[in-house]
C-alpha cells in the first residue's frame, strides 16, 4: 500500500504543483490580459485624442486660412483707398489748374480788349494828330506868307509840304507812343 499512497502521494504533489501551475500561469494570463486592456484602453484613449487634436488642428489651420484671407483683404482695401485719395488728390489739382488757366485765359481776353481799344484809341488820335499837323503846318506857312494868308495867293507847294510833314510826323508820334505804352 506504500506504494500506492506513495503513488497518490506523488500524484497529489503533482496535481497541486500543476494546480499552483495552471494558478500561476491564470494569474499571468489575467495579469497580461488586464496590461493588454489597460495598454488598449490607453491606445483608444490616444487616438480618440489624435482625433481631437486632428479636428482642433484642422479648426485652427481653417481659422489661420481666414484670418490670412482677411489680411490680404484689408491689405488691398488701404492700397485702394491710398490710390482713390492720390486720384482725389490729382483732380483737385488740376481742378486748381484749370481754374487758374480759365482766369488766365479771362485775363488774357480783358488785356487783348484793352490792347485792342488802346489800338482803336492810338489810330484816332494819329488821324487827329495828322489833322492838326496839318492845320499847323498850313497855319504856320500862312503866318510866314502874308499873301497867302489873306487868301491873296495860293501857294501849292505849300499844301504838299504840310500833307508830307502831317503823314511823317505824325506815324512817328504814334509809333513813339505806341512803344511807350507797350514798355518798349
Amino acid at each position: 500500500m506504500h506504494s500506492i499512497s506513495a503513488h497518490t502521494h506523488h500524484f497529489d504533489a503533482l496535481r497541486r504543483e500543476l494546480v499552483r501551475e495552471l494558478d500561476d500561469s491564470e494569474e499571468q494570463a489575467r495579469g497580461l490580459r488586464l496590461k493588454l486592456t489597460d495598454k488598449d484602453n490607453l491606445l483608444g484613449a490616444m487616438l480618440h485624442r489624435e482625433k481631437i487634436i486632428d479636428i482642433d488642428l484642422n479648426e485652427d489651420k481653417g481659422g489661420l486660412a481666414a484670418v490670412n484671407a482677411h489680411i490680404q483683404g484689408i491689405e488691398a482695401r488701404v492700397d485702394r483707398l491710398k490710390k482713390e485719395r492720390r486720384s482725389l488728390e490729382l483732380m483737385s489739382q488740376k481742378h486748381q489748374y484749370d481754374a487758374a488757366a480759365d482766369t488766365l485765359r479771362l485775363q488774357v481776353n480783358d488785356v487783348n480788349q484793352v490792347s485792342s481799344a488802346l489800338d482803336a484809341r492810338v489810330k484816332s488820335l494819329h488821324s487827329s494828330i495828322s489833322e492838326k499837323v496839318q492845320s499847323e503846318a498850313s497855319a504856320l506857312r500862312k503866318s510866314l506868307q502874308p499873301a497867302v494868308a489873306s487868301g491873296m495867293e495860293r501857294d501849292e507847294s505849300a499844301d504838299q509840304a504840310v500833307a508830307s510833314a502831317a503823314s511823317s510826323v505824325g506815324f512817328a508820334l504814334v509809333q513813339q507812343r505806341a512803344r511807350s505804352l507797350r514798355g518798349k
